[in-house]
């Protein structure tokens, strides 16, 4: 990054680190990655570094990544923004030498410091006071930054809930009056946003501030949303097992195809659809406190999402008040636990025998192979035999009398 910034210094131009860099510093939190501004325009920048790897990020809107040294730098131009009529992009974008300018574009006070080595601190908004307050406010006039940008307002949200800061009034009442504009927002983004809202350290206060806003992006009533705000501290931050848990909340008789509904909503990945979905199933289910119960449950999920479902079981119970939950939940932990250290057989797949033993040992096919591996796979996990081929091989000769 000092290479960077001195290779533009260098060549005369002015360059700052922006925006998350500049604003995890000050909090103490190592950045996740460095943004540069720089008054150098796009083709002197790309002269600067012109033995560098460079890929024309958004060159249009004056965005270069540069490689230095393997590491991905994105250097954007001094710009103001023209008019936004699409609630998500400029319709022109016109570069400039002041640096303030750039900033005043910028979401949030937070994000809208610049740091030089040479220069240092630039806190035109007053970012800085903002984060010793630890509070979020936009920068300017609230309606008209999110009027700019709608996702704006669940990211006012999201930055609250992570970094446990209250949101300032004019900017809370911007959110509470315009969120209606995340109705225009891919749902990919709306995602990307909620998942680290609700997995935030400060989530079940934002949560239950704002419940309209969570409610409205996911379809969802707002009671349900401020019922998981409550519940969180059963739940580990996993954005899938939480909305997983708030389809169990939102829909008790159901929750498999509200978990469905929800995910597939937010465009989320296939794997995570299922798995939400499989949590709010069997956590809507009394658990198994019996052995074959048990392996019968790990025969349907994986091993690493049992501490899951007994989470969410306990998110149920409380909910909808049915149960000694805390005692089941503990008790079905310790049970899986055991049984888990036995490695014991608990899928047709794991049987010492396969479809073509049954077919050659009981002569049968089609649809009798199948419901003879389910039939061993019951004895193996009721304890009648013992997963081994010879046991499976007498039983199947018992039953098909060969």
């Amino acid at each position: 990054v000092n290479n960077v910034l001195s290779r533009l210094s260098e060549a005369g131009f002015e360059a700052f680190l922006v925006g998350g860099c500049v604003r995890d510093a000050a909090l103490g939190l190592m950045p996740h990655d460095y943004d540069i501004a720089t008054n150098a325009r796009p083709e002197e920048t790309i002269n600067i570094f012109d033995s560098y790897r460079i890929i024309e990020t958004g060159i249009q809107h004056g965005t270069l990544t540069v490689l230095s040294e393997g590491n991905p730098i994105e250097i954007t131009t001094y710009r103001v923004d023209g008019e936004y009529l699409d609630c998500r992009h400029p319709s022109e974008v016109t570069f400039t030498n002041n640096l303030d300018f750039d900033l005043s574009r910028r979401d949030f006070t937070v994000n809208a410091m610049a740091y030089s080595p040479i220069a240092g601190l630039r806190d035109p908004f007053g970012g800085l006071n903002d984060l010793a307050a630890g509070r979020i406010s936009c920068v300017g006039e609230p309606s008209k930054r999110f009027s700019e940008d709608g996702l704006r307002i669940l990211r006012a949200l999201r930055f609250a809930s992570v970094l446990d800061f209250s949101i300032s009034d004019t900017t809370s009442d911007a959110v509470r009056a315009m969120f209606d504009l995340l109705r225009g927002i891919s749902r990919e983004r709306i995602d990307s946003e909620l998942r680290r809202l609700i997995c935030g350290v400060g989530a079940s206060r934002i949560m239950a501030q704002y419940p309209e806003v969570i409610a409205g992006c996911l379809g969802v009533s707002e009671d349900s949303v401020v019922r998981l705000s409550g519940a969180l501290s059963y739940l580990e931050a996993d954005p899938v097992e939480r909305f997983a848990a708030l389809a169990i909340l939102s829909d008790p008789d159901d929750p498999e195809k509200e978990a469905q509904r929800i995910l597939t909503g937010l465009k989320a990945s296939s794997a995570d659809t299922r798995c939400a979905s499989t949590l709010a199933l069997e956590a809507a289910r009394e658990l198994p406190l019996d052995r074959a119960g048990i392996l019968r449950l790990m025969g349907r999920v994986k091993m690493s999402e049992l501490p899951a479902i007994a989470e969410l079981r306990r998110v149920f119970c409380a909910a909808f008040d049915s149960g000694t939950v805390n005692d089941d939940a503990d008790a079905f932990l310790a049970l899986a636990r055991e049984a888990a250290d036995e490695h014991p057989c608990v899928r047709i797949d794991q049987l010492a025998l396969d479809g073509n033993d049954v077919m050659r040992i009981a002569n049968t096919s089609g649809k009798q192979v199948g419901d003879a591996l389910k039939w061993l796979l019951d004895g193996v996990i009721d304890g009648h035999f013992r997963n081994d081929y010879d046991s499976l091989e007498a039983a199947l000769r018992k039953r098909f009398s060969c």
